[in-house]
């Protein structure tokens, strides 16, 4: 009775509200999550199937058959219409309908290909933390790793249900905040994930609203680093 269709169902319609909040917010983790494991030390672990969303529970629920056909489809989607509308306009779409999933193969494959094009500063580059200045901090974790004149940066959000109350956390929801770029750092950057320039502000200090501009995570690149 609680799951009957219909206007006069109190209970649906508040469960509905609830449920489309709680589907965003899963959204938002299974991006951080993915970024983190491109960006760690160790293996990048994506279990088969999982290029899109995984609504699976525990086993047996998720060894249920891998529609491949639908990823190469998505995946073909992708790799045709990048060079037509940029990435940066790509990921900005992409995103306004992350329901489908492929926001999430879309930053396997740009992160997986800066990956294997730097795989030494991946396998065997330091493992840095960053300070996240702002009223807020507690809300992203940020890393870089450094081989040499390789560098490269993670950000991503946690603990984000507040900042995601009306909407995504992008741009103007970090207002205020910043990283604290370690010694050494380079000022100039490129996001890996939209092929936009960031600059770093005079003492080290990189605005978060520049950096989470059009997605909720971002990967970026020493300026003159290949991207792929």
């Amino acid at each position: 009775a609680i799951l009957r269709p219909g206007e006069d169902n109190a209970f649906l319609r508040d469960f509905k509200r609830f449920q489309a909040t709680i589907a965003r917010l899963g959204m938002l983790n299974s991006l951080a999550q993915t970024l983190l494991k491109i960006g760690s030390p160790g293996v990048t672990d994506v279990y088969q199937g999982a290029e899109l969303w995984d609504l699976s529970l525990v086993d047996p629920d998720n060894r249920r058959p891998v529609d491949y056909a639908r990823r190469r489809r998505v995946l073909a989607d992708l790799i045709r219409e990048e060079p037509q509308q940029g990435r940066a306009a790509l990921a900005t779409r992409l995103l306004e309908r992350w329901k489908d999933g492929a926001i999430k193969l879309f930053l396997l494959r740009a992160g997986l290909r800066f990956r294997r094009a730097h795989a030494p500063l991946f396998l065997g580059g330091d493992y840095l933390p960053i300070a996240v200045e702002g009223r807020d901090p507690a809300r992203c974790v940020a890393f870089v790793r450094r081989l040499g004149a390789s560098w490269a940066l993670i950000a991503v959000p946690r603990l984000i249900g507040p900042r995601a109350e009306r909407g995504m956390p992008v741009g103007s929801a970090w207002q205020g905040h910043a990283l604290r770029l370690p010694d050494g750092a380079p000022a100039a950057w490129r996001s890996v994930l939209t092929d936009t320039p960031l600059m770093a502000e005079p003492g080290g200090a990189l605005p978060l609203p520049g950096m989470f501009e059009r997605l909720p995570v971002a990967l970026l690149a020493a300026e003159g680093m290949p991207l792929e």
